[in-house]
């Protein structure tokens, strides 16, 4: 048991040094100071900085990947044999991020956090990670956002679901703009409203007419 409980100090440890300082700038030094533990432990869990990281993801991204396509088998069966909505899609994808900021002991606000630095502050080596051991769920609702949206080019596609990443990304993860906008990052009790309005903005940014910037100025110069 003490082993275990030494392994998730690390691991909640780690997961808030990350979030306030970012992966690179975080030394195991401070991890084990933070873990109430000693750097030994940190390699006898973890064998490396980079496994820790990973598991750091992995025990929050794991359940949520497996939650997430529960949720989009289910409104594939629900629509068949036609693709599922949409919104029905977006749901399946952003609404379970709802359940990591219900935990009492605040870790998946914590994560949230974590999240929104690897999206402004990307690591070479933490993106290969996370495309080796999570890239199969994005896929997948990918070629569902494909079949759902047929007349739209793979191009545009592509362009819309990174938009969408990103600002479910940043919504979570970024205290900078919501301090800017409204003074306060949201209560956690909050976090079920603000996703359903992300929701309705994610389905209008995919249903977007197709015309680019190049576009409107040869039709304004016309």
């Amino acid at each position: 048991m003490a082993r275990t409980d030494s392994r998730d100090r690390i691991l909640d440890a780690a997961e808030r040094l990350f979030a306030t300082k970012g992966i690179r700038a975080t030394t195991l030094r401070e991890i084990a100071a933070a873990a109430r533990a000693n750097t030994g432990s940190i390699y006898f869990h973890f064998k490396t900085k980079g496994e820790l990281t990973r598991e750091v993801f992995r025990r929050r991204l794991g359940p949520l990947d497996a939650e997430r396509l529960t949720c989009l088998e289910a409104c594939e069966r629900e629509a068949a044999p036609d693709p599922p909505a949409l919104p029905d899609i977006l749901e399946a994808l952003i609404a379970p991020l709802a359940r990591l900021t219900r935990g009492g002991d605040g870790g998946g606000l914590h994560f949230l956090g974590v999240l929104g630095r690897t999206y402004s502050e990307p690591d070479p080596e933490v993106i290969r990670m996370l495309q080796r051991d999570h890239g199969h769920t994005l896929e997948r609702f990918r070629e569902a956002l494909a079949r759902a949206l047929p007349d739209l080019p793979a191009e545009a596609l592509r362009l819309r679901f990174h938009f969408a990443l990103g600002s479910v990304a940043h919504t979570l993860g970024s205290d900078v703009t919501w301090r800017m906008v409204s003074g306060r990052r949201p209560a956690a009790k909050a976090w079920q409203r603000v996703l359903a309005e992300l929701l309705p903005f994610l389905v209008a940014g995919f249903e977007a007419p197709l015309e680019t910037f190049a576009h409107r100025r040869r039709r304004g110069a016309a």
